[in-house]
């Protein structure tokens, strides 16, 4: 897959699924299908730009890790 430079992607690099249910944060330029990026909805779309900014996401809002498909180092679940 590749990055998506449609709203609300705008050509970022990482997707955070704001969702209770989920709360897990995707890498576009790593993507597989299993991650299901189409499926999240619209409203539960958080993106960041850079790497650092998904730790700091992570570290600063509990429960939040990294996809095991494509951002498997952050993955903790």
């Amino acid at each position: 897959m590749a990055r998506r430079y449609q709203s609300p992607f705008n050509g970022k690099r990482y997707v955070v699924n704001t969702n209770p249910k989920h709360k897990e944060i995707h890498d576009l330029d790593n993507e597989h299908t299993s991650c299901d990026i189409n499926k999240i909805t619209t409203s539960h779309i958080k993106m960041l730009d850079t790497y650092s900014e998904v730790e700091n996401y992570i570290k600063n809002n509990p429960g939040y890790d990294g996809c095991y498909w494509c951002l498997n180092e952050l993955h903790t679940k």
